[in-house]
C-alpha cells in the first residue's frame, strides 16, 4: 500500500470501546501509513473533546460504542464541521437497516469485524486519504483559477477602458478637423478652383470616415460593461424585433424563415446587436433577389460549465470567401466582399458579434449551409452558465 503524500501530515481520531481494539487499529494504521498522526477515544466524552481540541481528516468510529440512532447523529454532527471529516464506522453484526441509514447520513465505508477487517480498514483509509488529497487540489486549483479569471477580467477591463478613453480623446479632434473643412467650403468654397475644391472634399469624406471608425472602437470597448445584468431571452421575439428596428426599403424582398427558436440567457440589448449586425451583412452584401435569410435550431452543446444550443444564421447571398478564414473574418475593421448592393460599412459588425457571443461564454463560427450563401453558426447559452470565478 503506497503511503507516500504530499503536503500536511494527514490527522485520524480512532474512537472505540475497547482498548485491545484501539492498539490493534493503532498498530495496523501506523504500519500501513507511517506519517500519520493518530489520536485515540474510549468514550462519547474523550471524543466530544478531541473534536472541540483539534481538526481531523478520518474519523472511525466503532458502532458498539453507542447505538444505531446515537450513531447517526453523531455522523451528521461531523459533516456539519466546516473540515466535513470523512467518516468510516466499523460493526460486529451491522443491521442492513442501520447500515442504509449510515450511508444515507454521510459513512463513507462501513466494515464488519471479521477475519481481515484490519486490512479492509487499511485499504478505506488509503482510499479516504487519496480521495481527500484529490478534493484539496482541486479546491486549490479552483482557487488558483477563480484568481485567475478575476484578474483576467480586471485586465479586460483595463484595456477596455483605455480603449474607449484613447477613442473618445481622439474622436473631438477629428470632431473639429470634419467642422473646420465643413466650414471652408461652405464659406470659401467659390474662392478655390476645382482641384482644392476636390481635395478639400476628399479630406472631408476621410475625416467623417475616421470619426465612424472612432465610434465604432468606443462602442466595441464598451460592449463589457453592458453584460452585467442577464435574463431569459426569447430569440423569436427578439429577432422580430430586430428586423421592425432596421427599417429595410419596401423595395427591398426580403423573406425570413425563422424556426420556433428557444429561450437563451443573455443581455437583451447585446443579442439584439447580434442578430442586427448578421441580418444588415445579409442584406448589405446579398446579390440575389429576393434576399432570403433563415433562422434554424441547430444542436445542443454540453460544455462543463452549462449547456449552449446552436442558431444557424443562412443567407442566399454570394457566401463567403473560401480563402478567408475565421480569425480574419472576425478581426475589427474587417470587411467583407460586396455582392451587387452597397457594401459601405465600418467593419467591425462581424467582431462586435463574436465579442458579445463570447462574453456570453458562447460561440460564433463559419457553418456549412444548405445553400451556398453564408452561413453562421451562434451558440448561446440556455441557462446561467457556472463560470469560476
Amino acid at each position: 500500500m503506497d503511503s507516500s503524500r504530499s503536503g500536511r501530515e494527514d490527522h485520524i481520531l480512532v474512537v472505540d470501546k475497547t482498548p485491545d481494539d484501539l492498539e490493534r487499529v493503532d498498530q495496523a494504521l501506523c504500519t500501513f501509513f507511517p506519517d500519520i498522526q493518530i489520536d485515540t477515544a474510549q468514550t462519547l466524552d474523550q471524543y466530544q473533546q478531541k473534536l472541540k481540541d483539534d481538526q481531523f481528516d478520518i474519523v472511525i468510529l466503532d458502532q458498539d460504542l453507542t447505538s444505531g440512532t446515537e450513531l447517526i447523529e453523531l455522523i451528521f454532527r461531523l459533516k456539519t464541521e466546516d473540515y466535513e471529516p470523512s467518516v468510516i464506522v466499523v460493526a460486529k453484526n451491522p443491521a442492513v437497516q442501520v447500515l442504509n441509514e449510515l450511508y444515507k447520513f454521510g459513512c463513507h465505508r462501513c466494515i464488519v469485524k471479521d477475519d481481515r477487517w484490519l486490512e479492509e480498514l487499511g485499504t478505506a483509509v488509503d482510499y479516504l486519504i487519496r480521495l481527500r488529497k484529490v478534493a484539496h487540489e482541486n479546491l486549490i486549483l479552483r482557487a488558483k483559477l477563480t484568481e485567475a479569471n478575476m484578474l483576467l477580467r480586471e485586465k479586460n477591463e483595463r484595456l477596455d477602458e483605455f480603449s474607449a478613453t484613447v477613442a473618445h480623446d481622439i474622436r473631438g479632434p477629428l470632431g473639429g478637423l470634419s467642422m473646420k473643412l465643413e466650414y471652408l467650403l461652405d464659406q470659401y468654397g467659390e474662392l478655390f478652383d476645382d482641384r482644392a475644391n476636390l481635395l478639400l472634399q476628399r479630406s472631408l469624406g476621410s475625416t467623417s470616415r475616421l470619426i465612424e471608425l472612432v465610434q465604432s472602437m468606443y462602442d466595441y470597448a464598451k460592449l463589457g460593461s453592458q453584460v452585467s445584468e442577464m435574463e431569459d431571452v426569447d430569440l423569436n421575439a427578439l429577432i422580430h424585433d430586430v428586423f421592425e428596428d432596421l427599417h429595410f426599403p419596401d423595395e427591398l424582398d426580403i423573406q425570413v424563415q425563422l424556426d420556433e427558436l428557444p429561450i437563451v440567457w443573455g443581455a437583451p440589448a447585446l443579442l439584439r446587436r447580434v442578430f442586427m449586425n448578421l441580418v444588415s451583412n445579409a442584406v448589405r452584401y446579398n446579390d440575389k433577389s429576393p434576399v432570403k435569410i433563415s433562422f434554424r435550431l441547430g444542436a445542443l452543446h454540453k460544455r462543463a460549465f452549462g449547456e449552449l444550443i446552436e442558431i444557424l444564421v443562412e443567407d442566399n447571398g454570394p457566401g463567403l470567401p473560401e480563402d478567408e478564414d475565421e480569425k480574419t473574418l472576425f478581426s475589427l475593421f474587417q470587411r467583407g466582399k460586396s455582392g451587387e448592393r452597397d457594401s459601405e460599412g465600418s467593419g467591425v459588425g462581424l467582431a462586435v458579434v463574436k465579442r458579445i457571443v463570447e462574453l456570453h461564454y458562447g460561440e460564433v463560427h463559419i457553418a456549412k449551409g444548405e445553400g451556398s450563401g453564408a452561413c453562421f453558426s451562434v451558440l448561446l447559452p440556455i441557462e446561467p452558465m457556472n463560470i469560476i470565478g
